[in-house]
């Protein structure tokens, strides 16, 4: 592996690393503040999808490719979801 994309693999993995404890810490505080619960959730539904956009790049990057369609997928999924419930928050839908 050279060095460029190595140091690639590591700004990668320290995202999704920074994006997992933030992704933890909104989910905790979600569950200890009732009344603003849902606006936590919304941003740990958005936080999934950088968290499984970051992983997707890993295994592409690292030419695991199934793995990474995989990932991506559910990242899509995650997004869908996330707008979805972005839109019902502020009260567009539903």
């Amino acid at each position: 592996m050279d060095k460029k994309k190595g140091r690639k693999n590591l700004e990668i993995e320290f995202l999704g690393g920074i994006v997992g404890l933030l992704l933890i810490i909104f989910a905790a505080v979600g569950f200890l503040n009732m009344e603003n619960a849902s606006g936590f959730f919304v941003m740990v539904f958005g936080l999934g999808v950088l968290m499984n956009g970051c992983l997707a790049g890993l295994s592409f990057l690292r030419k695991k490719y199934i793995l990474a369609a995989v990932l991506a997928v559910l990242a899509a999924a995650l997004l869908v979801l996330f707008i979805i419930q972005l839109m019902t928050v502020e009260g567009l839908i539903g």
